[in-house]
């Protein structure tokens, strides 16, 4: 394929049929390796670089892209020519911005009913064993309650010393798809209170969990349950798993079905 200077050369193309990630070791990843050439008048620039992806009902997703040899100039090329030639099957494969993440782009915590209550207080809500207690008479900022802890099983009664983990992290979320949303569905993905997309933890754990998937990071205790939830996300907001993530969450999925 040819558009203006740029070749694309597909040096090599090989494709796992994918199948439900939770009922078989079998990861539908595709690994891509291709060769760029830009021709530059007297010079030819070769760049190789390799994507992994992975398929998902109706489209394939692109979830990490390694250039081989780093050229910063052709980056934004490689994003659009890729969006334009990467088809199979009538599947197009997206790929997502590779410009900076910022935490800006999903919004603060909303306040979808106006009650004064944001969705971090709506949640901590929700999951209290007791009735919560506020800061104020307006009854907008819980204080106090008892949570149980889905990482630890610990008790926690005071609100300060928790946080509202995304189960799949924004910046995670953003480099396997988000990117390629509008505001209003990164705002809605940042407030889902659907079951097992925010969970009320300890906040030194969700800071050691930061932006890491499951190949580089799992709770304490509940591993499967958190699996269970980790795939229910991605596939709902179809985002995209990497090989090493991948291969993880099939591996719990097969153990946490024997047990």
């Amino acid at each position: 394929m040819t558009i203006g200077d740029i070749r694309v050369v597909w040096n090599q193309y090989r494709f796992t049929p994918g199948t439900d990630l939770a009922a078989s070791r079998e990861h539908s990843i595709q690994q891509l390796q291709k060769e760029v050439l830009f021709r530059n008048k007297s010079q030819t620039k070769s760049v190789g670089f390799q994507v992994q992806a992975v398929l998902i009902p109706e489209r394939v997703l692109i979830s990490r892209i390694r250039l081989v040899m780093p050229e910063r100039l052709f980056i934004s090329m490689l994003v659009l020519l890729l969006s334009v030639a990467c088809i199979h099957s009538g599947r197009i494969i997206t790929v997502p911005d590779l410009t900076e993440y910022k935490r800006a782009e999903f919004g603060a915590w909303q306040d979808s009913d106006g009650d004064c209550q944001n969705t971090r207080h709506e949640v901590l809500i929700r999951d209290s064993l007791l009735p919560v207690t506020f800061y104020t008479p307006r009854q907008c900022m819980v204080k106090t309650g008892k949570w149980i802890s889905p990482y630890t099983a610990q008790l926690h009664f005071e609100s300060r010393h928790l946080d509202i983990d995304h189960v799949v992290p924004l910046k995670e979320a953003w480099i396997s798809g988000a990117s390629a949303w509008s505001q209003e569905r990164r705002r809605q993905f940042a407030n889902d209170m659907r079951p097992g997309h925010l969970l009320v933890v300890e906040r030194g754990l969700n800071r050691s969990k930061s932006d890491q998937d499951p190949a580089a990071w799992l709770p304490p205790i509940g591993q499967c349950e958190y699996i269970q939830n980790w795939t229910a996300v991605k596939r709902r907001y179809e985002l995209a798993m990497d090989a090493a993530e991948a291969r993880v969450v099939a591996d719990y999925s097969a153990k946490c079905a024997l047990e």
